[in-house]
């Protein structure tokens, strides 16, 4: 279900961004920030999508879903999962594309501000699983930001942290059968 979100995110972003600059070929990626083990950069020139951090959100509670499945027995679903993911965007464009990579991070801002929320409606490639993703711009410190590209062991790049509220993962799989209690 992660995947399915920040994909639906991905392709939205895409088309904004190739039509908004008219480019030919493709600007976004979900991707780590970075080299990979080859040391080769196959992002650069690209605006990527990594995903920062996973946390639980406990707003909607933790309940178990109970149904009849005849008069002596029901089955108890496990609760769904309700998450918020934090998601980095960012503009890659080094060195003498400097001025590329600012007008690129301009542009994520704007998509965010019109897309703050994507439902069904707005956003057709959401999966039909998902109800609807909230967009909200996180506030780092400079402390905050240092220790974000620490972990990513890369010199920082004009980038947006982005919180994803509310992906319900909910597997629909029966915990057990049990009997339901007679009572008088």
């Amino acid at each position: 279900m992660i995947h399915k979100a920040i994909s639906a995110i991905e392709k939205k972003l895409e088309t904004y961004l190739t039509n908004r600059f008219l480019v030919d070929e493709k600007i976004v990626a979900i991707a780590n920030v970075g080299q990979n083990s080859s040391g080769i950069d196959i992002t650069q020139n690209k605006v990527l999508i990594t995903l920062v951090n996973i946390e639980r959100e406990y707003v909607m509670g933790v309940n178990f879903k109970t149904s009849r499945l005849t008069d002596k027995l029901s089955a108890t679903n496990r609760p769904p999962v309700h998450l918020n993911l934090n998601v980095l965007f960012s503009s890659n464009f080094i060195d003498k594309n400097y001025d590329e990579a600012l007008k690129y991070i301009s542009a994520i801002t704007q998509f965010i501000q019109r897309n703050d929320l994507m439902d069904k409606h707005s956003t057709p490639e959401l999966n039909p699983n998902i109800e609807r993703l909230q967009l909200e711009i996180v506030n780092l410190s400079v402390q905050e930001l240092s220790n974000l590209w620490s972990i990513f062991g890369g010199k920082y790049i004009p980038s947006i942290l982005c919180k994803i509220r509310m992906l319900t993962v909910d597997s629909d799989e029966d915990n057990g059968v049990d009997p339901i209690p007679n009572h008088p």
